[in-house]
């Protein structure tokens, strides 16, 4: 059952990473950097400060922001750690390093290390996701958040670095973790929204 599985997730991998054109490449590999969305979370950051995120407004939206970051890092950290602790566990070759595939693989980037299972870029980037768009409570951005997630995960197969199922069981694994810190998040939010020094707008 499992190698059936593995088979067919090979074989999907050679059908989305096969069907490639030259000016999609440089797309997908822009796609597929980290650095190249610092932008995105500085615009992050700034817009936690300023709208009005979990209803709240002047001093109280501050601590709000502050405390948003504190649980956005902790979603990234522990995104982070899953998906070393994953490679590490299962250990399963990253495509560029499959002796099945290697020869054949599309890669757009350095091989990088061995192992593939799960793919952190979709943990990271549906943890990220996720939390925020339960943060601000916004269609649009939620929407506009997941569909880039979705890309970026894609884009690690076409670019050569992880195949279907890493990139699945890595939105999977972010998209709980978000769920997660979320719901500890706001369970801790209304502990202490009435107090004296969160609830002041002043």
């Amino acid at each position: 059952m499992i190698e059936t599985l593995i088979q067919a997730d090979r074989s999907l991998f050679s059908i989305l990473n096969g069907a490639h054109v030259a000016w999609l490449d440089p797309i997908m590999a822009f796609f597929s950097q980290t650095w190249v969305w610092i932008p995105l979370y500085l615009g992050i950051v700034v817009a936690l400060f300023y709208t009005r995120s979990g209803g709240t407004a002047g001093r109280s939206r501050v601590y709000f922001a502050l405390f948003s970051l504190v649980a956005i890092g902790l979603c990234f950290a522990l995104c982070d750690q899953a998906g070393a602790w994953g490679k590490a566990y299962f250990e399963r070759l990253r495509p560029c390093w499959d002796p099945q595939l290697s020869e054949t693989v599309h890669l757009l980037e350095g091989r990088g290390s061995r192992f593939g299972f799960p793919s952190n870029h979709a943990a990271n980037c549906f943890g990220l996701a996720v939390l925020t768009a339960l943060i601000f409570k916004k269609r649009l951005y939620t929407i506009l958040m997941l569909l880039w997630a979705a890309v970026v995960a894609y884009s690690r197969i076409y670019v050569g670095k992880h195949f279907p199922l890493d990139v699945i069981c890595g939105a999977l694994l972010g998209t709980a973790i978000a769920l997660l810190v979320a719901w500890v998040f706001f369970r801790w939010v209304r502990s202490v929204r009435y107090t004296k020094w969160f609830h002041s707008n002043t």
